[in-house]
């Protein structure tokens, strides 16, 4: 059997790593002094972050957060052109929605969008914020450290 724990990168460590993205209901407040009005979330899809090629998306998760919920709408988040939170998802109640539809594999730089639906302007969502998290590994990249150094 041939060996090859030391060739073509075999032994390099690959970190699992996560990012955060956040989509709050105010997204600029209001300026007196320059007289613009708050920029409030609409019913529009929005980039959160841009993931480089190379990686594998292992998990996404979306968070709303006790007294950080809207008065109403729902939400979905998607990976590129996969939807992998459905539309259905609520935004009037604090939890945790995991993706089903991982792992995917990003041959290309790719967005993370997230969509909301029937948002109403209401002063009552001013804390409102929903969080996605995206949990990947970059298996064209690698650290600097080998498993298995003597």
């Amino acid at each position: 059997m041939a060996d090859l724990r030391g060739l073509f990168q075999n032994n390099r460590r690959r970190e699992v790593s996560a990012v955060t993205g956040t989509l709050p209901y105010a997204i600029e407040a209001a300026d007196i002094r320059e007289g613009t009005a708050e920029v409030v979330a609409t019913n529009e899809a929005y980039t959160l972050i841009t993931l480089p090629a190379g990686i594998i998306v292992t998990g996404v998760s979306l968070i709303v957060e006790t007294g950080r919920e809207f008065v109403a709408g729902t939400v979905s988040a998607s990976v590129g052109a996969t939807v992998v939170i459905p539309l259905l998802t609520d935004l009037t109640t604090a939890g945790v929605t995991v993706s089903d539809d991982t792992p995917i594999v990003l041959e290309a730089d790719t967005d993370i969008t997230i969509t909301p639906a029937s948002l109403t302007v209401d002063a009552g969502n001013v804390k409102a914020r929903v969080r996605v998290i995206v949990e990947y590994t970059d298996f064209s990249r690698a650290t600097m450290s080998f498993i298995g150094e003597r």
